[in-house]
């Protein structure tokens, strides 16, 4: 450093950070606000498999969870966001409802594999863990995922993770909604908000061009899970979301669910061995699928391969993208037409208004989509983003803008709500809000009781049609005020959660929304943050056993190999010592010098080996205190 030149100490950590995290199906993938990069997790890849495994021992997240899928089946979890959120009677709907093409359910084999349960008002998840039969609920297998995420952003941060913000698809209800911020909160995250999955493809790929583009932005994003579609207009650092549309229920896991059935009728027919009951043959059958299917987007044809799929019968099968086109480009292309139509109608606006389409989603390189979309908008297909990273990089953009930083100050995102909200009031529908209308969204009722009112018998429904509707009620016998005058307020606020409460003069009662959780809901949330909390220790305990294990394994290496070292000396030693025998019986007439000679020698080789012990007494001794001797003991 020059001399006179200012000295300028070390910039210090920051106390906390914020991340982004996309939520999918089948991945999931972390963001860090802070310069916007993407996150890669203990195995170093940038995407994590979205798998829960529950063992006797502790809770395997990710990589881990994925890579013993198989021969722990029936306690691994998959694709838990296809059932976040929703009714027993939704999820049984999805189980029994099948079409011509897909005879399998994917919640059957990703979801529930040892079965389903009803508890507490909630769908529940049968595993065993630790060899008792237990239930989990679906936020608790969504916070595991989302812990890992904050621990992995931690490690590379150095600090706390303060802020996170959630990518959902853009028709999730309301439910879906509060169960994903839920499932955060249970992950130990305090600040938690969500952003639409193709909100934060567009956020990303604005931030690109540094927010100068000036363009109406078509978002395809085609995932395991959904189809979302939505029309974004860029403009100065503006993103202003036009018009949704999409398919919640439909996705890429759809497209392997046929393949495992075309499969599995094949094994029937050959070998007469009906493997649909089989959950283990069904998971290794999925798995060689999913490698097929990928394949199928860059090759003409491929093989379904299965060593020992059932009773030591291998199974080999030729499938080619032909026969996947034949069943499934009709469906795909239809639907995508069908939601980028609705999608900008429903903007005012024509197909030929588009300026960029951008595809999201691992889903979308599959037999040609791409393709099909140059075919409706040309030259207009734009990839500047990467279609599985863009998501989570959007998020972490939310992220930091809701930490006000200075480097997206000037960056406004003007979302809308996906879903209408109608009040029913006997057999009359109000449309409290008006399609795409902007959020955050109020609207008051004002009323009396000496006017005739039906309103304590309404029932909000918070829809989206063609998909799953959240809906609250608010009773007479709850609700009915003392006081003459009365407010209901109606909210949809920045994360497109639906609120709703009743204020008179005396109290205000929420009956829609987090703050109207029922007692029972409270208690049952507390039982799934100690339950998380359970899991977090366990995981602790079984990684502190196998460091100690992997420890101890060392030092038996290195005592091994000291002591080795050591016998080698003494072996050297006790040849000088036969040595100096030998001469004395060759010497019988040695001179006093002579002899004082070798009684030097012996000295010599005498204090060669106290420094020799002195010294592999101290080595041994730092190595039972670095391989967990003193230090773990004295803990």
């Amino acid at each position: 450093m020059p001399l006179g030149s200012p000295s300028h100490a070390p910039a210090s950590p920051p106390r906390s950070a914020a991340i982004g995290v996309d939520f999918g199906t089948s991945k999931l993938c972390v963001a860090l606000s802070r310069s916007v990069r993407i996150v890669d997790n203990p195995a170093g890849e940038r995407t994590t498999p979205a798998s829960v495994a529950f063992d006797c021992q502790q809770v395997l997240v990710g990589n881990d969870a994925f890579e013993q899928g198989v021969l722990n089946c029936a306690n691994t979890v998959q694709a838990v966001k296809r059932i976040i959120g929703r009714t027993s009677s939704q999820v049984k709907d999805s189980l029994t409802n099948k079409s011509n093409l897909v005879q399998i359910s994917a919640e059957s084999i990703l979801c529930f594999p040892s079965g389903m349960k009803k508890l507490d008002g909630k769908v529940a998840i049968k595993v065993s863990y630790k060899n008792e039969e237990i239930s989990v609920f679906p936020e608790e297998v969504a916070a595991s995922m989302f812990s890992m995420a904050r621990k992995v952003a931690e490690t590379h941060l150095g600090c706390a993770v303060s802020r996170v913000v959630v990518s959902v698809p853009s028709s999730f209800n309301n439910e879906q909604r509060l169960a994903t911020k839920q499932a955060a909160e249970l992950a130990g995250m305090e600040k938690i908000s969500l952003i639409n999955e193709p909100t934060a493809a567009a956020l990303q790929y604005s931030a690109v061009s540094n927010f100068l583009t000036k363009e109406k932005l078509l978002v395809v994003d085609f995932g395991g899970g959904k189809l979302d579609v939505s029309l974004v207009a860029l403009q100065a650092g503006t993103l202003e979301v036009l018009a949704t549309s999409g398919c919640p229920t439909f996705g890429g896991y759809d497209l392997d669910m046929w393949m495992v059935h075309l499969a599995a009728e094949k094994f029937k027919q050959s070998h007469n061995v009906d493997i649909l009951d089989d959950r283990k043959a069904l998971v290794r059958l999925l798995r060689a699928c999913e490698k097929a299917k990928k394949t199928l987007s860059l090759l003409p044809e491929t093989f379904i391969e299965v060593d020992n799929l059932s009773g030591n019968i291998d199974f080999r099968m030729k499938i080619s993208k032909r026969l996947f086109t034949q069943r499934w480009s009709c469906v795909l292309e239809k639907e995508i037409y069908f939601h980028v139509s609705r999608c900008v109608s429903e903007a005012g606006l024509n197909l030929k208004d588009v300026d960029k389409v951008l595809p999201v989603g691992g889903s979308m390189r599959l037999f040609g989509l791409e393709g099909y979309l140059i075919k409706i908008f040309g030259s207009k297909l734009t990839k500047t983003v990467n279609q599985d990273e863009c998501v989570a990089a959007g998020a972490a953009i939310k992220a930091a803008m809701l930490e006000e930083d200075e480097q997206f100050a000037q960056v406004a995102v003007r979302e809308i709500s996906c879903h209408p909200i109608y009040m029913l009031t006997g057999n009359h529908i109000d449309d409290l809000t008006f399609g795409r209308t902007r959020i955050p969204f109020n609207h008051t009722i004002s009323g009396s009781r000496s006017r005739r009112s039906p309103i304590f018998h309404e029932k909000v429904s918070y829809l989206l049609p063609g998909a799953e509707a959240s809906s609250c009620t608010l009773n007479r016998e709850n609700s009915m005020p003392t006081s003459k005058r009365y407010e209901i307020n109606f909210e949809v606020d920045d994360d497109g959660i639906f609120n709703a409460s009743f204020k008179t003069s005396e109290a205000i009662t929420h009956f829609a929304g987090p703050r109207a959780f029922s007692l029972r809901e409270r208690r049952l949330g507390r039982k799934m943050k100690s339950r998380i909390e359970g899991f977090e220790k366990d995981s602790q305990k079984e990684a502190a056993r196998v460091e100690a294990m992997v420890q101890l394994e060392e030092m038996v290496y290195c005592v091994r190999q000291e002591v080795a070292a050591l016998m080698e000396k003494m072996r050297h030693s006790e040849s000088e010592c036969e040595d100096v025998l030998a001469w004395l019986e060759d010497h019988q007439t040695a001179s006093k010098k002579d002899c004082r000679a070798k009684r030097l020698q012996l000295k010599k080789l005498v204090s060669n080996l106290s420094e020799w012990k002195r010294k592999e007494g101290k080595l041994l001794k730092r190595l039972i205190d670095k391989r967990g001797g003193k230090k773990r003991r004295s803990t």
